[in-house]
């Protein structure tokens, strides 16, 4: 991790931006694969704006090499949290919409039989 870091590392600080960061995530997800490694270079961008805000809270603009197993940590724990969030969402999206047909298909049932009943009120 350490030489990965160093390569990233180009101003020579112990610390990285957020470009660099990123980049640094991604050469870990290929040259070392762990799972860990692989989340945080595909996290989405919400997640890293979220966690980046928590790590560098008087806003920097640098994360320190002290910091990453910390930040990626964070990263897979907060990922999987808004992804649960996502799905919590989607699924009263489908509740909403279900009902929303449910009453659409209810409304167009009534409107035909009224237009049925007034279709044999005119013909009798």
């Amino acid at each position: 991790m350490t030489e990965i870091f160093e390569s990233v590392d180009t101003e020579k600080r112990a610390k990285l931006d957020r470009a660099n960061f990123i980049q640094y995530f991604k050469l870990l997800s290929v040259k070392i694969g762990q799972a860990d490694f692989k989340c945080a270079a595909r996290v989405s961008e919400e997640c890293m704006n979220n966690v980046w805000f928590e790590l560098d809270p008087e806003s920097t603009g640098y994360i320190s090499w002290h910091a990453v197993k910390p930040f990626i940590a964070r990263l897979v724990a907060h990922e999987a949290e808004l992804e649960e969030e996502r799905k919590v969402a989607a699924e009263e999206r489908a509740v909403r919409l279900a009902e929303y047909n449910r009453v659409k298909a209810e409304r167009e049932r009534r409107r035909r039989e009224e237009e049925a009943k007034a279709a044999e009120e005119a013909a009798a």
